[in-house]
C-alpha cells in the first residue's frame, strides 16, 4: 500500500459464515485501520427491527487499557439490555467480570447483553465496543420505540480518561435527542461542569462494585464543552426516527501497552575495579516499559554520577568512585521503572 491508498477486507454470511472480529493486523510503516459492518440489525439479525451502517476509527494497541466502565445507553427500550463486545489480543487474557472471570486468548472475544453497568478489567489489553440497538422493536412508527438505531463506539479504557473533553451533538433536524454519558469516580461528581453549568449531584448513580458513578446528561445540538477536577470519560449519542449517532467524546493517548504488560523489575549488572565501580541497569525484553527514575539511597566513602534516563530508557548507568582510594565504599541504590516496579 502507497501513500493515500486504502485496502478492504470484506466477508459475507451470505457465502461464508467467519466473522473477522478479532482480527490481527500489522504494518510496516503507521496506519488508519477503520472497522465496518453493513446493514447491522441489533439485538440480532433477523429481528423486524431498524438496520444500519456501523463504522468507526480502530484504536491501535498500544492505546489499549485493562480498565473499562460500561453503562447502558439511555435509550426508551428499557427492557432491552445494550451490546458490549471484548476482544482480546493476547492469549491467557482473563477478564474480571462481576459475574465471574472468563479467559480468551488471542483474537477471541465475547458478549455482554446488560441493564446494568459495571466495571471490566483485565490481565492484559482488550478492545471494547458499545451498540445501540434498533428502532421499532415493539411499537409502532408514532411511539418512542421508533427513535435509535444501531451504532457502535469503542469504549476509552479508564487509563485515557481526562479531565474536559469539547464535542458535537449532531446539528441536524435528523436528530431529536441527544445525550453524553458521564463515567466519574464517585467522590468528584460534583465538580462536572457542561458549558459552564454545574450538574446536579442526583443525575448521578454509582456503579456497584467500583468507585465510579454515572450519568446521562441531556443537550441541545451544537457544540459543547464538559470538564471536572479529575479525570473522567464520555460517550456522546443521539436518536431520531429510526436514526442515530454515537461515539467516544475524546481520550488520551497515552502508551499504556508497556505500562499493563511489564512483569519484572529492570536487570542489573556491576563491574566492580579497586577504586571504582558501574552498575548498568537493563529493560530489555519486549514489553519492558522502561527505567524511569534512579536514585542513590546512601553512598560511604564514594562520589558518585547518576545520569536521569529520560522517561522510558531502556539502559543506564551508576558510576561510582572512591574518595578515599585506600578505604573501602559502599552504594545503596534504587531504580524504578515507568509501571512502578523498583
Amino acid at each position: 500500500v502507497n501513500k493515500g491508498e486504502t485496502r478492504t477486507v470484506i466477508t459475507s454470511r451470505l457465502f461464508s459464515k467467519l466473522d473477522i472480529t478479532g482480527t490481527r493486523i500489522s504494518s510496516t510503516k503507521k496506519i488508519a485501520l477503520f472497522s465496518f459492518h453493513e446493514r447491522t440489525a441489533l439485538p440480532r439479525p433477523g429481528n423486524l427491527g431498524t438496520r444500519d451502517c456501523l463504522i468507526e476509527q480502530t484504536p491501535p494497541l498500544i492505546l489499549l487499557g485493562n480498565r473499562y466502565v460500561f453503562t447502558p445507553n439511555n435509550s426508551w427500550r428499557k427492557n432491552l439490555p445494550t451490546l458490549v463486545r471484548i476482544v482480546a489480543y493476547f492469549d491467557s487474557t482473563a477478564i474480571f467480570l462481576p459475574t465471574g472471570t472468563r479467559l480468551l486468548h488471542q483474537g477471541q472475544f465475547f458478549d455482554i447483553d446488560s441493564i446494568v453497568p459495571m466495571e471490566v478489567k483485565s490481565s492484559k489489553p482488550i478492545l471494547c465496543a458499545q451498540y445501540e440497538v434498533s428502532a421499532g422493536l415493539g411499537g409502532g412508527v408514532d411511539s418512542n420505540e421508533a427513535y435509535g438505531d444501531p451504532f457502535m463506539a469503542f469504549l476509552p479504557p479508564v487509563q485515557q480518561y481526562q479531565r474536559e473533553y469539547t464535542f458535537i451533538s449532531a446539528p441536524f433536524p435528523t436528530f431529536n435527542f441527544h445525550w453524553v454519558t458521564v463515567v466519574i469516580p464517585t467522590s468528584c461528581i460534583s465538580t462536572v461542569m457542561v458549558d459552564t453549568v454545574s450538574v446536579p449531584d442526583t443525575t448521578f448513580r454509582i456503579i456497584p462494585n467500583s468507585n465510579f458513578s454515572f450519568g446521562y446528561i441531556p443537550l441541545a445540538p451544537g457544540s459543547h464543552h464538559i470538564r471536572a477536577d479529575t479525570a473522567f470519560g464520555i460517550l456522546v449519542y443521539g436518536y431520531g426516527n429510526a436514526d442515530s449517532y454515537g461515539y467516544c467524546g475524546g481520550q488520551d493517548t497515552r502508551r499504556l501497552l508497556e505500562l499493563i504488560m511489564d512483569t519484572s523489575p529492570r536487570s542489573t549488572s556491576s563491574a566492580i575495579r579497586c577504586d571504582s565501580a558501574f552498575i548498568t541497569f537493563y529493560e530489555d525484553s519486549l514489553y519492558d516499559s522502561g527505567i524511569d527514575i534512579v536514585g542513590i539511597v546512601a553512598s560511604q566513602n564514594a562520589h558518585t554520577t547518576v545520569p536521569q534516563p529520560q522517561g522510558g530508557a531502556h539502559r543506564t548507568e551508576i558510576q561510582g568512585t572512591l574518595i578515599d582510594p585506600l578505604a573501602d565504599g559502599a552504594l545503596s541504590f534504587t531504580a524504578t521503572d515507568r509501571k512502578g516496579l523498583t
